[in-house]
Order: C-alpha cells, then structure tokens, then sequence
C-alpha cells in the first residue's frame, strides 16, 4: 500500500483508530525515505516532529534525530501510538510504576530499520538514538486519536507533568514546553 492508501485508511475511522490496525497499516505500508524527502527534517538540539498528515481520527508524524538525540520519558494521554523505524536503529526503553508512584526504567530493545512496535496511551518509555556519530534515526508515528498533550515523567517524582505537544501548538496556537 502507498502514502495515500495508507492516509485513506487510517481517515476510515472518525475516532480512534485500534492499535493493532495502526500496527497492520504500518507494516503494508510500502515507503522508503525518497517518499518523504520533504518530512526529513533534523534539529540539532533536540528531535525534530515533523507533521505529515492530519486525520479526524489520528495523526502522522516523521521523527528525525540526530545521534545522541533522545525523547523525554513519556507516554501518549489517550492516543494509541504506532512507530515504524524508516531508517537506524531506535533504542526504546520501558518504564513502570513503583508503588510509591516513582518510575522505574523495566527494559530496553533495539528496533532495527523496518521493525514496527505499537504502544498504548499510559504505557511509559522513552526512545533514543544510541548509534555511532554520523547514524541518523528516522521514525514514522501515527498517534491516533491526535496527539494533543503528554505525561513527561522524571526519575526523581512521583508525579508526571503535562506537556503539549509541539506538532499540536504549531496547528493550534498553545503554548509548548517540549
């Protein structure tokens, strides 16, 4: 399936769309980095979320980083969150909750290039670009329903903080502490 198939699909649903059809759709998707030139764009001081399509019932982001560029822990505030690695290798790291409320890191792995992993709105983890000096990572996300805030959680508190999401203030005008 192609970009605009993949758009029409995820646009089927007026609400929410299943985490395991965001999952399916991402892994019939035929898509290469020459597709979404005009989506690669980096930061040099923090991963870049660049807007690629807005749905009624999700939305779908091109992540770019730069080596050593990582996300803040975090986890999705009622969107479901799907992610295909389009070019490196992203390191996610999972994280659950103490019984006094801190968090606690619980795992790591390694998505190679092509590999597709699919997250619940509270699950927490964090994703990073580990890999040698001169290796970019890219990431397509669908977050679906559109991701509007997040819980960023910090290893010391008990309590996460909200944050909007920067794709969110660029098309609604809020204001961003990301």
């Amino acid at each position: 399936m192609q970009l605009p198939e993949f758009f029409a699909q995820l646009d089927e649903y007026p609400q929410q769309v299943p985490l395991e059809r965001i999952a399916e759709l991402l892994e019939n998707l035929q898509l290469d980095l020459n597709d979404v030139q005009a989506h690669l764009e980096f930061n040099a001081h923090h991963y870049k979320r660049n807007l690629m399509h807005q749905g009624p019932s999700c939305q779908v982001l091109m992540l770019c980083w730069l080596n050593g560029q990582r996300s803040q822990i975090h986890d999705h505030v009622g969107s479901n969150c799907g992610v295909r690695v389009m070019r490196g290798t992203a390191i996610e790291t999972t994280f659950h909750r103490a019984d006094n409320g801190m968090i606690f890191a619980s795992g790591s792995r390694s998505l190679a290039e092509g590999s597709i992993c699919a997250n619940h709105d509270d699950d927490i983890h964090q994703v990073s670009n580990l890999a040698a000096a001169d290796k970019c990572l890219v990431t397509l996300h669908v977050y679906s329903p559109p991701l509007r805030n997040m819980n960023v959680y910090d290893l010391s508190a008990s309590q996460p903080h909200v944050v909007e999401d920067p794709v969110h203030e660029l098309l609604y005008g809020g204001a961003s502490t990301v």
